[in-house]
């Protein structure tokens, strides 16, 4: 949890995103359940915001799986990826294998995915993925390399259900 007096900058671009707080998700490991593995941070400046997404506004974000186009971009420093529907995993489906620091790794169960074929690289977790239009948020990529790349989808995100200290009267919204 960060508290509200922290400025927040892109890294790339050194652009001032604002004051934020932050609010962290449940990671544990494949064998304690479903995980959910993404941090909420709430900015108070949108120009930096759209400054930071190069251009791309997105006003709405899907409510379900059914909603997902079959191709959509993913917004990593280096520019837009374009990325074609693969796999929904649900939950206990998917274990994804990540390398810590120090070189052990760990195995990640996530309660809901979606598979693309996009070669994402290390750095770009976090990124979010919208439609070809820019207009609609669809997730956030989370991992890939090799021609795959796994998203939290932007429903799963936005629900306020999934952050530890989040208070339970606050609605998440684009």
């Amino acid at each position: 949890n960060i508290p509200g007096a922290v400025d927040v900058t892109d890294d790339y671009t050194g652009v001032s995103v604002g004051r934020a707080s932050s609010y962290a998700g449940q990671i544990q490991d494949a064998d304690d359940g479903p995980s959910f593995d993404a941090a909420l941070v709430l900015v108070d400046d949108v120009s930096a915001v759209q400054t930071i997404l190069g251009g791309l506004h997105p006003l709405q974000s899907v409510l379900n799986g059914a909603q997902f186009p079959q191709t959509y971009q993913i917004s990593t420093s280096r520019g837009l990826i374009h990325a074609t529907k693969g796999t929904h995993w649900d939950a206990l489906d998917q274990v994804l294998e990540y390398q810590t620091n120090s070189g052990t790794s760990i195995r990640i169960q996530h309660a809901e995915l979606i598979e693309s074929d996009a070669d994402t690289q290390p750095g770009d977790s976090g990124a979010p993925i919208v439609s070809d239009d820019g207009n609609t948020l669809l997730g956030m990529n989370i991992y890939g390399g090799a021609g795959i790349s796994f998203m939290i989808p932007a429903y799963t995100l936005l629900a306020g259900g999934n952050y530890s200290g989040l208070p339970a009267s606050v609605t998440l919204q684009l």
